[in-house]
């Protein structure tokens, strides 16, 4: 199995991507460096992965109508970890 990891920055963002992401298999971590991470274990298959992308996509798409976020797609750097990680703006 792949895992995703996105690294929020607050407790708040990261609650707010656990709770777009029920139904899948989530955790949400606090690192030591009071970083929050949740990581989505992903199916085997393109199916699943694209499922939990386009729940991704629409919870930081909904949440920017808010004043909160800024466009996303150029807000979200992805850096190689033991899986695939976004840092959220």
């Amino acid at each position: 199995m792949q895992t995703l990891t996105i690294e929020a920055v607050s407790l708040e963002s990261a609650r707010g991507f656990y709770e777009a992401l029920q139904g899948f298999e989530i955790e949400l971590r606090e690192g030591q460096d009071q970083s929050y991470h949740v990581t989505i274990t992903l199916g085997r298959g393109d199916t699943s992965t694209v499922e939990a992308l386009n729940a991704l996509e629409r919870y930081v798409a909904t949440r920017g109508e808010d004043g909160n976020s800024r466009t996303w797609r150029d807000q979200v750097p992805i850096r190689p970890t033991d899986g695939p990680v976004l840092r959220t703006a």
